[in-house]
């Protein structure tokens, strides 16, 4: 595409966020009670950002302009942190990491792919150097490690020469066996052709029944080719199978990967001239206007001492850093105005000093204390829920106004278009930010009980280390830690949550998860997806097994043998059904135990506690005013 339809992309957009942010400030004011209602509004927010950020992520991406990509790139900052922040709304107000977004996808007209939200290109073209050298530095680990597996050398047993002339003996008897027996059927065919001429050429040959017989046969063959034919048109008309060159790269598309890759060249040359202007303007600035420049503020300094001479009768002392030095003088005030605020800001900061010795508040008593608390609760209840302030909606709502105010007739003016499973020590994962740590069967960590096999292992020696760790970890690090666990209930449930902030309780797939689960990873493993290959059948047999199992099975299935055959043997789902008889699926006791589980963490408590309104805590509460009442009156 051209500069002029990314102009114009980047215009519309701005127009949608410029409406959704005025939408915002309407319902900050607002109070809400009713929760559907406030999810609803939520999560109309959410999809319509992801809607911006998509189109202005990929504006960002081919925008040659630098001026116009720093403006877009701090609208898109604002919005990306503005969509963590609803998302963080959506899990508070419902208690759950999963959400759901059918009916207003339907009422927007919008399908499930355009939620999902792409990671942005520049995150590589920017760290691209740095990936390198992390790759760089990785392999370097592995080699050292001696776990790099394209350079991995297999030790050879040596076996006694009489054995090696033995497997040579049956090798080569099995091929002689193969031999003989390829000789043998070959002189028995030559052998029946013969008996079979002689017995043909005894009787009279029928040509009308010959031709016939081959009629029927090529008629019979043809007819079979044509409804076959059809049937594939039929069913591309209905939509049921895609058209014939559907999967293939149409001509369009390579040339606008061609463009794009000549455009980002365009992108970095355009970047490093401005960044050039900007030192050579400067200089040049200093160089030609330097000396006058200089020379005016000399004179106005020197004019300001002299009036404030004329007004007071001493020389000024020159202004301190702290208070804003020389800048103080180039204000638009008077040499009075600015001597009498300095004389203010003193008085200010002596009366403060003051105040702050006087400030001891006699304590208020505990009831008072409580009674304020319970105003205070109550009044929220009576208040109802407002949408938390947000840190992002700032720089979106300036952002917009610099659009506003410098670009909107630059909006639509088109420009020239170029042509056609151990946790790694701080956690390395500091030195090589953003950066994420994965550690495996998490659950060993905080073992109620150690197994007897495993105690050699020791694996509750991290149990103390871990969190000390994760408190050297500062709140601008980005390094994120993922457990992954299959059995979480062996673990002790104080120490589990205190080390992780989210645990996330992983559904079974439904059938339509299933179905494309099968789908891509059939794919992405070489397979090739025919009419023979029945998914929906696979999808609904699956019920109860986890996308690990469908990953193990289509792995175990499509072997570099089995890829090599497609061809002329195509897939079919009786192949995978063999592999998944081995496997025992995720039973309903199994996922109950789960569940049970996951309602003992704290998200899952509240999530009990909303959904039971709120009754174990009142009773708790009457329980402890009941108690506080009768010591009051044993006193």
């Amino acid at each position: 595409m051209s500069n002029a339809m990314y102009n114009k992309m980047w215009h519309q957009t701005q127009e949608a966020l410029s409406s959704l942010l005025d939408k915002e400030s309407e319902t900050v004011m607002e109070s809400q009670r009713n929760q559907g209602f406030i999810f609803q509004m939520l999560a109309t927010f959410y999809i319509k950002y992801v809607q911006i950020f998509r189109n202005l992520e990929n504006v960002y991406d081919q925008t040659v302009h630098p001026q116009k990509r720093l403006l877009i790139r701090k609208i898109l900052d604002g919005v990306m942190g503005r969509i963590l922040e609803l998302k963080h709304d959506m899990v508070e107000l419902e208690l759950t990491e999963f959400h759901y977004f059918d009916d207003i996808l339907q009422d927007l007209k919008l399908a499930p792919q355009q939620l999902d939200i792409p990671i942005p290109k520049y995150f590589l073209k920017e760290k691209l150097e740095v990936i390198k050298g992390r790759e760089k530095i990785l392999a370097q680990i592995l080699a050292d490690t001696g776990l790099d597996m394209a350079e991995k050398k297999y030790s050879v047993k040596s076996i006694p020469l009489e054995e090696a002339v033995k497997v040579i003996q049956i090798a080569e008897r099995a091929r002689q066996g193969r031999l003989r027996a390829m000789f043998m059927k070959q002189i028995f065919l030559q052998e029946y052709r013969a008996k079979q001429a002689k017995f043909l050429s005894e009787k009279v040959a029928d040509l009308e029944a010959a031709a016939l017989q081959i009629q029927k046969v090529w008629r019979g063959f043809h007819q079979h080719k044509k409804t076959e034919k059809l049937r594939q048109e039929e069913m591309i008309f209905l939509g049921m199978n895609p058209p014939p060159l559907f999967n293939e790269v149409s001509a369009t598309i390579i040339q606008a990967e061609k463009v794009t890759s000549l455009r980002n060249e365009v992108q970095i040359k355009h970047e490093e001239k401005y960044r050039e202007a900007l030192v050579t303007i400067k200089d040049d600035l200093k160089l030609i206007e330097g000396p006058d420049i200089k020379e005016n503020l000399q004179d106005q300094i020197r004019h300001w001492f002299i009036e404030c001479r004329n007004l007071t009768g001493t020389f000024p002392d020159y202004p301190h850093v702290e208070e804003g030095g020389s800048a103080i003088i180039f204000s638009n005030k008077t040499p009075q105005q600015v001597t009498e605020d300095i004389l203010a800001s003193q008085e200010e900061e002596e009366k403060n000093e003051k105040n702050k010795k006087k400030a001891k508040k006699p304590k208020k008593p505990k009831e008072d204390q409580e009674k304020k608390s319970t105003r205070e609760k109550s009044k929220e209840e009576d208040e109802g829920w407002k949408m938390s302030p947000s840190v992002f909606l700032p720089t979106m709502e300036e952002g917009n106004n610099v659009y506003k105010a410098l670009l909107p007739h630059q909006a639509l003016h088109p420009q020239p278009s170029p042509g056609p499973t151990h946790p790694p020590p701080p956690l390395v994962a500091r030195q090589l930010q953003p950066s994420v740590v994965w550690i495996g069967d998490t659950e060993k960590t905080f073992y109620k009980k150690v197994p007897s096999a495993e105690r050699m292992m020791e694996p509750k020696r991290l149990k103390k280390q871990l969190p000390k760790i994760l408190r050297l970890l500062k709140p601008g690090d980005r390094i994120l830690i993922v457990g992954t666990t299959q059995r979480p209930f062996d673990a002790e449930l104080q120490s589990f949550c205190k080390v992780y902030q989210k645990i996330i309780l992983v559904p079974r797939p439904d059938y339509a998860s299933r179905f494309v689960l099968w789908k891509q990873i059939i794919q992405r493993n070489g397979g090739i997806i025919t009419n023979a290959l029945n998914i929906s059948c696979l999808a609904k047999v699956t019920d109860g097994f986890t996308q690990g199992h469908i990953v193990q099975v289509v792995k175990g299935v499509l072997t570099d043998r089995r890829i090599h055959r497609q061809n002329y043997k195509p897939l079919v789902a009786a192949e995978f059904m063999a592999a998944l008889t081995r496997m025992s699926p995720v039973y309903q006791e199994e996922e109950e135990s789960f569940k049970d589980w996951y309602a003992k963490t704290p998200m899952g408590k509240k999530r009990a506690l909303a959904l039971t309104g709120g009754i174990t805590e009142k009773g708790k509460g009457e329980k402890k005013e009941k108690k506080g009442k009768k010591e009051k009156t044993k006193k």
